[in-house]
């Protein structure tokens, strides 16, 4: 029987529908015979931009998530997980190799893995037993993915399930050399984002793709069925949520039950800005009280509570559509009797904040609704929720699945596997999380936020700001949720144990990048 490769593959999706592509290649990929796999699926979802604290499942006062919730009835719910960073790099590139960000390096604005520790990564460490199909809309997910292209059987292209492109995107055409593609043309050439890249690289290119976004103006100012506009992923496509989680539900259905397993990596845009629920799901939450919180020297939107306070309300919306259509993917899953032969992690890279004059995510800052993140993980045939409250984080996920698989866990990861799935519940544990994009990847973290969450307590350290100098704040997380009261001159024995810690742990993560 012939075999299909990773560039056929993409030639049929590209003119194909997903249902299609995959029934027609489903054959081709049973190159072993029509033995079956006992091993179990795989299927890990990002939701990218999900934060917990707006999760009704978490006991958020709107009812964002009724099918997660539904979901979470067959399945280990984590109710403190922390990613290790609040942008997609860092944050995808610890869930992909279960290292923090300050060994992977990933740490700035579309930044890579050093190449030292390319290897570490879950499509690699699981070996060939498994059949990989790896998908992201995120084009900085994209790219670190692009970074382990060797280790997937199929890797889509980013552009897929998309409804129309905003601006010209090279790199899923140019295979041969992904990553500088990406780099020199879809990025510095024809990008332009106000934030970081105010201006393309190419006049050309950039004008081009100006054309193609007014082209398609009506799409971002709203339609009947979009009142804020059809989503996109800020930068390249637009997208129909709904369609997208077709597309995937049906790949994963014609990929499953084949003679090996499947492990799936799906990292799905919404509920990441911009927030555009389809029209059912617009103004259907009641008002809800926000407490005011002070503005923040290192929030870099500086916008008023009022602003922010309408911004929240449509992610709300948005995250309440994603639910929508995740629920209807699950249900397909069980119909297809998917969820009796996989494990299904739930998850997300990162949050959003809406306070302290911030918005979104990417900022200075590391308060609990842009690091606290969900985690659902469904074991094949689960059938009874297990709630889970001891303190995870994001980097326990791959060695986790790792040890699911039967695989060894390689040394120099944190290796802690998550309670329930071979790991016990350690509520002393120490849980770290970085934000330092505007610190070199090869140098010392000497301009960073840094925080270490331990025994109910959060610290968080600001170095190298200029208008925020060495700055510590304490919060007690069980007493004070919202991360109002600064205890750190207060109590001071525990500031000092948690200061100590954390100082220890940036001095060791800065040892080999110090020029001797």
């Amino acid at each position: 029987m012939p075999h299909l490769s990773r560039r056929d593959f993409l030639k049929l999706l590209a003119v194909s529908s997903a249902g299609l592509v995959a029934s027609k290649v489903r054959p081709l990929l049973d190159t072993h015979g029509n033995q079956t796999s006992t091993k179990p699926n795989i299927l890990i979802f990002v939701l990218d931009a999900m934060s917990a604290r707006h999760l009704s499942l978490y006991g958020y006062e709107r009812e964002t998530t009724p099918n997660l919730a539904k979901f979470a009835s067959r399945a280990n719910v984590y109710h403190s997980h922390y990613s290790t960073a609040n942008f997609t790099s860092p944050a995808t590139a610890s869930l992909l190799s279960g290292l923090y960000p300050w060994d992977h390096r990933a740490i700035n604005l579309g930044g890579l893995v050093h190449k030292d520790f390319v290897n570490y990564n879950i499509f690699r460490l699981i070996g060939d037993e498994y059949y990989k199909v790896a998908f992201t809309q995120s084009t900085w997910a994209d790219v670190l993915l692009k970074q382990h292209q060797n280790n997937f059987d199929v890797h889509l292209p980013v552009t897929s399930f998309s409804y129309k492109m905003m601006r010209p995107m090279f790199s899923p055409s140019i295979p041969s050399d992904p990553i500088t593609t990406y780099y020199a043309y879809d990025e510095f050439l024809s990008f332009d984002y106000k934030l970081f890249n105010p201006m393309p690289g190419s006049l050309f290119l950039g004008s081009f793709g100006i054309l193609i976004d007014q082209a398609a103006k009506k799409l971002k100012d709203g339609t009947d069925e979009y009142p804020f506009g059809i989503p996109s992923n800020e930068f390249f496509f637009y997208f129909h949520n709904d369609e997208v989680y077709a597309g995937v539900s049906e790949l994963v259905r014609n990929f499953v039950n084949s003679f090996r397993p499947l492990l799936g990596y799906f990292h799905l845009f919404a509920p990441h800005a911009v927030y555009c629920p389809r029209k059912e799901f617009t103004g259907i939450f009641q008002e809800i009280s926000v407490p005011s919180k002070p503005l923040h020297p290192l929030a870099i939107f500086q916008l008023p509570q009022e602003t922010l306070y309408d911004y929240r309300k449509h992610y709300d919306e948005y995250i309440a559509n994603v639910d929508a259509d995740f629920g209807k993917m699950m249900d397909t899953f069980a119909k297809a009797g998917i969820l009796d032969s996989s494990y299904i992690v739930i998850t997300s890279d990162h949050g959003q904040v809406f306070e302290r004059g911030e918005f979104a995510h990417g900022t200075y800052l590391l308060y609990d609704p842009v690091i606290h993140i969900p985690l659902l993980i469904s074991s094949p045939g689960q059938r009874e929720r297990r709630d889970v409250y001891s303190p995870t984080s994001s980097v326990d996920v791959m060695p986790t699945l790792l040890s699911l698989a039967e695989k060894n866990i390689p040394a120099g990861l944190e290796r802690h596997l998550l309670p329930g799935l071979g790991g016990k519940e350690d509520f002393q544990r120490s849980i770290f999380a970085l934000e330092a994009k505007e610190n070199s990847a090869f140098e010392p973290l000497t301009k960073a936020t840094m925080t270490l969450i331990k025994e109910g307590k959060k610290l968080i350290y600001y170095t190298g700001y200029p208008q925020y100098p060495e700055v510590f704040e304490m919060y007690d997380l069980n007493e004070d949720r919202e991360e109002m009261k600064d205890l750190f001159s207060e109590d001071t024995v525990t500031a000092a144990r948690l200061k100590e810690e954390l100082l220890d742990t940036l001095a060791e993560a800065n040892r080999r990048f110090v020029k001797k």
